[in-house]
Formats: structure tokens, C-alpha cells, sequence
């Protein structure tokens, strides 16, 4: 695309600081008044916007507008301005004879960070019974369970993913880490053999796991 043969800014790419990441670039913000405050605010001025995105060769024409406090340019007009870094060039011109540019204050591009998905799973557990599905004995203490979970999300004592198998085929064998499971107890029942008035708690927990 030619360039509009005007004065111009441009910048250098924009990543945020992401730069394996992928951005949806919605629109641009500018923010610029007249040199000339006797003139009518804007209209005579023209401000054009040219944006690469990536390794494009060409620029690329957002869009104009005038020298306005404030005006949000689109890139597009289907939201298909997308990729992982970006760079403007911002063209300034006027219909004046003295030929005057607007005065550019600030730039402001307005983006979504795309961060990779990854599947997790929610799972809720009682730390008693203390036997599996398979009525095998899993502990003597419920604290033990706890502990275990713990350790397994600290990544000070488990740096590397942990396995996780299941019978449901959608979470077998997966590579996953765990948050630190959140425990609430539901059940406080008194033990009647001594009158002591000592109490066996029961606890239902939840985590989530991610995959890697």
C-alpha cells in the first residue's frame, strides 16, 4: 500500500513483553489537539494510521481521523488483526495552506493477550473413608492424605509433573500439576466412649489439576 506522503511517527514493535505469545489487536487510541487553537478543533487536520503486524511486509491502513483530544481507531473492521507483535506508523498532514500538522500527544493500543489453553480438570474428594473404590486401605490418617496433596502442589519438593491415571479414558494418563487442594469440614460427630467430648471430623476437599 502507498503511504499517504505526509510527516510521519513510527514505532517500534510493540510484544508486550510476550513475545511467543499471540495478541489480538483491536484498535488504536490517539490522543492529539491542533497546533493552532484559533482554527477549528480537528477539522482541518488529518491523521492517518498504518499498522504491520508480525513479519508483513507492506503497511497497512487502519484508518483516519482528525486532531481530537481523544480518538479510537480500528483496525479492522472483522476483528481479524491478530499475531504476536505490532508496529504503527502514524501519517499527520492538513488541508491548511501553511500545511500545519495536528500535535500527537500519546498512543495507546488496545490488545488481548491470547495465552495457550490448557485442559483441567475439577475434582472433588472426601479424605474419608480411608479405602479407594477398590476397597483397598488407602491410610490411617486422614492428615496424611492432606499432606500428600500438599507436597505434590508445593513445587519446592515436586518440580516435575506428576501422572495421573483414571478410569475415565478423558483423564488417564495425563501429565498434570495440582493446586493446593482447599479442605472443608462438613461433619463433626462426638465419640461416645469416654465422654471426653472428642470429636471425629470428616472433611470434603476439591483441587484442580492442569495439564502440561
Amino acid at each position: 500500500m502507498k503511504i499517504y506522503q505526509k510527516p510521519y511517527i513510527e514505532t517500534a514493535w510493540f510484544d508486550f513483553g510476550l513475545k511467543d505469545v499471540n495478541k489480538f489487536f483491536k484498535s488504536v487510541t490517539l490522543f492529539s489537539d491542533c497546533t493552532d487553537t484559533e482554527k477549528p478543533r480537528g477539522t482541518e487536520y488529518n491523521i492517518y494510521v498504518y499498522y504491520k503486524v508480525d513479519n508483513d511486509k507492506d503497511w497497512r491502513l487502519a484508518g483516519r481521523g482528525g486532531a481530537y483530544a481523544s480518538q479510537e481507531i480500528d483496525f479492522t473492521n472483522d476483528n481479524s488483526c491478530a499475531g504476536k507483535r505490532i508496529k504503527l506508523r502514524i501519517a499527520m498532514g492538513s488541508n491548511t495552506e501553511d500545511n500545519e500538522t495536528p500535535r500527537l500527544r500519546a498512543v495507546v493500543i488496545n490488545a488481548v493477550l491470547r495465552v495457550p489453553v490448557k485442559r483441567s480438570w475439577q475434582i472433588t474428594f472426601t479424605l474419608e473413608p480411608m479405602k479407594d473404590l477398590q476397597d483397598r486401605q488407602l491410610t490411617d490418617s486422614p492428615s496424611a492424605i492432606y499432606d500428600r496433596l500438599f507436597e505434590w502442589s508445593n513445587s519446592a519438593d515436586m518440580p516435575t509433573p506428576l501422572i495421573m491415571n483414571a478410569n475415565d479414558i478423558i483423564a488417564d494418563n495425563k501429565h498434570v500439576f495440582i493446586d493446593p487442594a482447599s479442605i472443608s469440614t462438613f461433619q463433626a460427630v462426638s465419640q461416645m466412649a469416654d465422654g471426653s467430648g472428642q470429636k471425629e471430623y470428616k472433611h470434603i476437599g476439591s483441587m484442580v489439576l492442569y495439564e502440561i
